[in-house]
């Protein structure tokens, strides 16, 4: 069964058209069992999403975004559960950390530390 894995929302400037409850909606109306909300450097669609997909029986919504990478081109990172979903978080809070708006960035191997559960500072 098909389900979409990279799908942006309105929160995802230039890239993303319509409202997290808008594809979750549009999703589950075209029989979809699960959609993946992966926001670019961010979890931004992922509230509005949740309060949407949780009152449709049997949907799932999967958490994630895609972050920019310094040295690697643009990697997609999906949450399995609440504990990855908190990694993620870390992941995108060290990203933003020092930038400007709009600037996050990650070194490959920093990503690959965080996602092995080594936080560096």
């Amino acid at each position: 069964m098909y389900c979409e894995l990279e799908c942006k929302t309105n929160f995802s400037f230039l890239r993303g058209a319509s409202h997290p409850e808008e594809l979750i909606t549009r999703a589950a109306e075209l029989g979809l069992p699960a959609l993946a909300i992966s926001d670019f450097d961010g979890v931004y669609g992922i509230p509005k999403a949740y309060w949407c997909a949780k009152d449709i029986p049997d949907f799932k919504l999967i958490t994630g975004a895609s972050i920019n990478l310094e040295d690697h081109p643009r990697l997609t990172l999906l949450a399995r559960d609440r504990a990855a979903y908190g990694v993620l978080c870390r992941l995108l809070t060290a990203a933003h950390a020092g930038k400007e708006k709009g600037r996050a960035r990650l070194y490959l191997e920093r990503a690959r530390r965080f996602l092995r559960g080594d936080f560096p500072d």
